[in-house]
């Protein structure tokens, strides 16, 4: 019998896209919008999935991404609410996360025009379906407005499209008035006394929905609208047939889609927050995360210089495998300034339930920074005022892997090496730890036994009185090597100690607990505790406080 040949070509199937991206809104009546915003953030944090949702008393608008389930568990979460059954959302799929947090926020209005009395629940303009809209717009009579701000026209529109080159839509209304009373040439200027047909467009549709209402509320009979916006169009419209020029602005990593929602050729200046094309970045005044033509002569030397270390900081986020960490330019952790004043509050509105939850705390800082030291302390001072023993203080150490998994490494000599680096624990085994003692159930914890260089298995038991847990570790904020803790802490902590006295401390402790020469202490410095270091402070934006240490 002949044995079968082996095939000679191999087929690469390339695997689907992990994170899912949905755009939604819907203007409805939310007069609790203020009591909606806790257990949606809560939702969204437990199913890791980042991005920003609004609420108003107007209805809601956002984007969300994350893993489809988690996604899916949000959006099923709006829509057991019966004002948002019908809630609509557009979706998109990409390798990576384009969000690095999720913030809820109650807003006056989900897309702020700021004119009283607009309405879009009962007088927006009437919606035409993207297989419809190119009979519309190129309709003798009708005036087609691009209702974005100027720089996202800038890099793409429907062809004859009218650009009011507005900063912010809240500039549109002063826009309208100015084109009703310019005599010729307004674009809005009534003919015989009789307003013209207007045609608006938008990026998803909330914004011309609201402009539509703004028009009909001003006495404009015939406007329309494109369903679902720009994104729609692309989405359904085939390329060959289309009348869109140019790329569509997003605000999110992708930057810019073209037709069929592929992720287009701009990125974001992360200065002045504008699209930069291969036009900006071959100018001279293009500097990758510091300025762009548009925005170069607006800022100071020492602003350059801070995008500069932002920029140089995010480039090293990302060769340690870490999230684009500064690229977004995220706010700076506020300062605690009474953290046990403010642990006692939590605990004072902790709910009684059955079962029992608890509270819990990421402390999280440099090596060398004092974690163990202020987290005990903390606990402690709880304790005194709260009068009984309430809190507790657990490290991460004990999620170390074993020497033994170490040395199965393929690089069994670099691993041991590098012991206390983010892929020398076990996060999983963390996260499912944690969300045990979340839970408020009476759990077991390892410790580190730093003379053998193991963890030890179930050394400490948290037991069902403990309502306040502090867990100080390096990377309880770092988002690459499989740490993914989203939704386990409710509050974390940055403690700031600066760079260079925690690794004195280190130099000094090396020196003390292995009889190292300040020379052998410097160089086990330099070849893992600072590489450690860079990869911690890079996850400090992500803290909710900071402490001083």
């Amino acid at each position: 019998m002949t044995a079968a040949l082996a095939p000679t070509t191999t087929e690469i199937i390339e695997p689907p896209p992990r994170y899912l991206t949905a755009a939604l809104y819907k203007f409805v009546a939310l007069p609790d919008c203020e009591a909606l915003k806790g257990p949606l953030q809560q939702v969204c944090d437990a199913n890791g999935v980042r991005g920003t949702l609004l609420l108003a008393t107007e209805g809601i608008n956002g984007t969300i991404s994350g893993e489809e389930a988690g996604v899916q568990a949000v959006l099923a979460h709006l829509r057991a609410d019966a004002r948002l059954a019908d809630l609509v959302h557009k979706e998109a799929w990409a390798d990576e996360l384009p969000f690095l947090r999720m913030k809820v926020r109650v807003k006056k209005e989900i897309v702020t025009l700021g004119v009283p009395g607009v309405s879009p629940t009962v007088m927006a303009g009437a919606y035409v379906k993207p297989q419809d809209w190119n009979a519309l717009i190129i309709r003798p009579g009708v005036v087609l407005i691009d209702t974005r701000n100027d720089y996202e026209v800038d890099i793409g529109s429907f062809k004859g499209a009218v650009d009011p080159r507005i900063k912010t839509f809240a500039d549109l209304p002063d826009w309208v008035a100015r084109q009703e009373k310019q005599q010729e040439g307004g674009a809005l200027h009534a003919e015989g006394g009789k307003k013209p047909a207007v045609a608006m467009f938008c990026t998803g549709g909330i914004r011309c929905e609201k402009s539509t209402a703004f028009l009909k509320m001003k006495g404009y009979g015939e406007v329309y609208h494109l369903q679902g916006g720009i994104l729609n169009y692309l989405e359904e419209v085939p390329k060959a047939e289309s009348l869109w020029q140019g790329e569509c602005f997003v605000f999110d990593e992708r930057v810019s889609v073209g037709h069929g929602l592929k992720p287009g050729p701009y990125e974001l200046c992360r200065s002045c927050r504008h699209p930069v094309g291969d036009a900006e970045r071959a100018s001279p005044q293009y500097q990758k995360g510091v300025s762009c033509p548009r925005c170069f002569d607006s800022r100071t030397p020492a602003e350059k210089q801070a995008f500069a270390e932002r920029q140089r900081q995010v480039e090293l986020a990302q060769a340690r495998g870490l999230a684009h960490v500064g690229a977004k330019m995220p706010a700076k952790p506020r300062r605690l300034e009474d953290p046990v004043g403010h642990l006692v509050e939590l605990l004072e509105n902790l709910p009684k339930q059955a079962g029992g939850t608890r509270v819990l705390i990421a402390l999280v800082g440099l090596p060398g920074s004092g974690k163990s030291t202020v987290g005990n302390k903390l606990a402690q001072e709880v304790n005194v005022k709260m009068d009984a023993e309430v809190a507790l203080c657990l490290g991460m150490d004990g999620f170390h892997l074993t020497r033994a998994q170490l040395a199965a490494f393929p690089d069994p000599a670099l691993a041991l090496k590098r012991r206390g680096a983010p892929w020398t624990f076990d996060p999983a085994a963390l996260k499912q730890r944690l969300q045990a003692v979340k839970a408020g159930a009476i759990v077991t914890w390892p410790s580190f036994e730093h003379g053998v260089g193991n963890p030890v298995a179930d050394a400490l038991q948290i037991g069902p009185e403990v309502q306040l847990v502090i867990v100080e570790g390096l990377y309880l904020l770092h988002q690459g090597d499989g740490w993914d803790l989203a939704g386990v802490f409710d509050e974390r902590w940055y403690l700031d100690t600066p760079l260079r006295t925690a690794m004195e401390r280190l130099v000094q402790r090396h020196m003390r607990a292995n009889g190292n020469s300040r020379a052998q202490a410097e160089q086990r410095l330099r070849q893992n505790d600072r590489l450690n270091a860079d990869t911690v402070a890079a996850t400090r934006q992500f803290a909710h406080f900071r402490l001083h240490g």
